[in-house]
């Protein structure tokens, strides 16, 4: 869909990604190549996706992640090819997709599937949502739980979005009385296991609560203006919250369509129209066409904002997958009797950033890149290829022996 298109644009598919063995539950954009998606089905599998010339593109890599459906896949912000799948069977898996290999595997604390999942502006924590009223921080290269929300919200879903650059995660589900809620916790108070679950609410910065509706909220966040976007499944409107002052402050929705949302996503910020101060832009998806929705603050000076639009995700990686698992091992001198004193620290990197003023951009800066990948040979693909090296073999002797060359 071309950025400078304001218009609704009617569902004629272009591209067909067809594959899975039943229903497409996630999938997920790499945040470097704009043409490779990641996708998450029924099947239990992940596959990878590239989006080329052809409108029936075959998966370039599939994997058998889970026993059952795969309900959720995210891309880190930060590693090239590091991948999160969470599952119905009660587990979540982070991917090295360079080597087709799962590095660390979750398994304990989720009583129920997973639903929703955001890594943090680092890449160094993952929150994970599952079915019931659990909330987990995780760290995704050391596998270790190091936060737990055991009341977040009521036993029904839950999403999550981390807020930017801070320790702040948002939270959207609904309470006891059925009323649907956003809720902001600080990580760092969020403790271990064994202090989180003393109160139900610890680490609560604010909540606030909105009405009674069927679909939970799904979140986003714009970390330049601190404004939670939110919007459910079945909503005519989207709504936003400016966080301020550790407070939520509703601000005017938007809800100028009638029609109800059947799922929604936020375009990447470099990518927005700075000569019309576009702060955001939202992507409603219809029945039957996509709305693109362009939230726009009005000025009469032409010249760049810069207050407007500050820096930007750039949507380059900063670790290769072997640099983002490999941690240093150190001596943990606050390891107590009987544990392990043995300890690896992992580097931590912020995403780099790229400037929204235009002339200190290049042209074609809010394009991404696009990249061939391959995916790691098999065992199956190994045996034939060795198997046809030994067909050659034999050719070459059987040529070397019918003109009496001696090798």
């Amino acid at each position: 869909m071309p950025l400078t298109n304001t218009r609704y644009m009617k569902s004629d598919v272009p591209f067909l990604l067809d594959g899975h063995k039943g229903n497409v539950l996630d999938f997920d954009w790499n945040p470097f190549y704009e043409n490779i998606i990641a996708s998450g089905g029924n099947d239990g599998t992940v596959k990878l996706w590239e989006i080329d010339q052809d409108p029936h593109p075959k998966a370039t890599m599939s994997v058998d992640a889970h026993m059952k459906k795969v309900t959720v896949v995210r891309f880190n912000p930060v590693a090239d090819m590091v991948l999160a799948s969470g599952s119905a069977d009660r587990t979540l898996k982070i991917w090295d997709l360079s080597a087709g290999v799962c590095r660390n595997e979750f398994t304990d604390g989720f009583d129920k599937m997973v639903e929703d999942a955001d890594f943090n502006w680092d890449g160094s924590q993952l929150a994970v949502c599952c079915g019931t009223t659990k909330a987990s921080i995780l760290d995704p290269r050391a596998g270790k739980t190091t936060g737990l929300i055991p009341s977040a919200h009521t036993q029904r879903a839950m999403k999550c979005v981390w807020m930017g650059d801070t320790n702040l995660l948002c939270t959207t589900g609904f309470d006891k009385g059925g009323k649907r809620s956003i809720r902001v916790w600080d990580s760092r108070k969020l403790g271990g296991k064994r202090f989180s679950l003393r109160k139900s609410k610890a680490g609560c910065v604010c909540e606030t609560t909105l009405d009674v509706g069927s679909g939970v909220i799904m979140p986003f966040f714009d970390p330049a203006h601190n404004v939670i976007i939110g919007a459910g499944k079945g909503d005519t409107s989207i709504r936003l919250f400016e966080f301020s002052e550790k407070k939520l402050f509703e601000l005017t929705a938007y809800n100028k369509s009638q029609k109800p949302i059947k799922g929604i996503a936020m375009m990447p910020k470099r990518a927005c129209d700075v000569s019309k101060n576009e702060l955001f832009r939202m992507f409603k998806l219809h029945q039957d066409c996509i709305e693109p929705i362009s939230f726009i603050l009005s000025r009469t000076n032409d010249m760049f904002q810069a207050d407007l639009h500050p820096d930007a995700y750039a949507g380059e990686p900063v670790f290769t997958p072997s640099q983002y698992f490999e941690g240093v091992p150190q001596i943990d001198v606050r390891a107590g009797p009987g544990s392990p004193r043995k300890v690896k620290t992992f580097t931590k990197k912020k995403p780099k950033m790229v400037s929204m003023d235009p002339s200190k951009r290049g042209a074609g800066a809010t394009s991404g890149k696009k990249a061939v990948f391959k995916a790691p040979k098999t065992t199956e693909m190994w045996e034939k290829e060795v198997n046809e090296l030994k067909d050659r073999i034999k050719k070459l002797e059987t040529k070397l022996k019918s003109n009496n060359i001696k090798f």
